[in-house]
């Protein structure tokens, strides 16, 4: 336990050496979007409100457990051949704040690296807070990294998202039903002649791409959609013929405001994507975000 500016802060450090190089990890590590998803799913992933994952005095926002919300901040970024650091800190809307540090070292002799994360919390903090930073919340997240390493490459995560304005039933209507999304976004790849009304867990379909030349079969893992809630997710496994990676795409719709929504499409691997299929795939969710955005913003009566 230290003391600072008269207020008590309580510091934890763990230590992982991962069999795998320093450049093969760092990509997630310093992501605070993938940090924010792997420690789990009742984080709502964080919003950029100034800068991005990657630029020192980077600003963003989000909520922990889903009811502790905070401003958070990239305070410090080293990237060096052996050693690359990241540092952020989260400032509580109910008080408090919580700092964590990742460093990353090269393993000379076998070209592995050692992990240390710091994680530093007001005092102040309600217990939900300060077990943020506990043992068991730090095995689950390091065990989820592993699992994630042992069976992916480098490009673990294609991450795409956007802030629309606009009522969560109306963006929700179009990532559900590709036939009104091609309406509004005439150069995606699916085909469009599936006009599904509600998608519902265990589903199993298929859907048209590129003008019949390919199918992409999708089953419904996990949809959490109620109206009362702020935030719905949908989960799908898909696959293709001919063969595509086997991934899982989460969509996240989450109301920031009684005016304003978050929108996000992430793409998670199973197996091996090479650049220019991770590329494709983030062109198209950008062009989805942006089509949708542009309709509900400035076209919809």
């Amino acid at each position: 336990m230290n003391i600072i500016n008269n207020k008590e802060f309580e510091t934890k450090q763990y230590t992982y050496h991962f069999k795998y190089k320093l450049d093969y990890i760092w990509p997630f590590f310093h992501n605070f979007s993938i940090i924010s998803l792997i420690a789990g799913e009742e984080h709502c992933h964080p919003i950029f409100i100034n800068g991005n994952n990657y630029q020192i005095g980077s600003e963003f926002i989000g909520i922990l457990f889903g009811e502790l919300q905070y401003k958070g901040k990239i305070i410090k970024i080293e990237n060096f051949p052996t050693n690359k650091k990241i540092k952020w800190i989260l400032n509580f809307k109910n008080g408090g704040f919580l700092s964590f540090k990742i460093e990353l070292f090269k393993v000379t002799e076998d070209n592995t690296s050692i992990c240390v994360i710091t994680f530093k919390n007001d005092l102040i903090l309600t217990e939900k807070m300060k077990f943020i930073g506990g043992d068991e919340n730090y095995n689950k997240f390091i065990k989820t990294i592993e699992e994630v390493l042992k069976k992916s490459n480098i490009n673990l995560v294609q991450y795409e998202s956007g802030i629309i304005s606009g009522l969560m039933e109306d963006i929700w209507e179009f990532i559900s039903c590709p036939s009104k999304l091609k309406k509004i976004a005439p150069l995606i790849k699916i085909d469009g002649d599936e006009d599904y009304k509600e998608f519902n867990s265990q589903d199993n379909l298929v859907f048209f791409v590129e003008n019949h030349s390919k199918k992409i079969y999708t089953k419904i893992l996990s949809k959490s959609k109620n109206e009362k809630w702020n935030k719905w997710v949908l989960i799908l496994d898909i696959q293709g013929e001919p063969k595509i990676p086997v991934q899982k795409l989460i969509i996240e719709l989450t109301k920031i405001n009684n005016t304003d929504c978050q929108l996000i499409l992430l793409n998670k691997f199973d197996e091996f994507a090479d650049n220019d299929y991770i590329k494709k795939i983030s062109d198209e969710k950008k062009y989805i975000i942006k089509s949708i955005k542009d309709y509900l913003e400035n076209y919809k009566n």
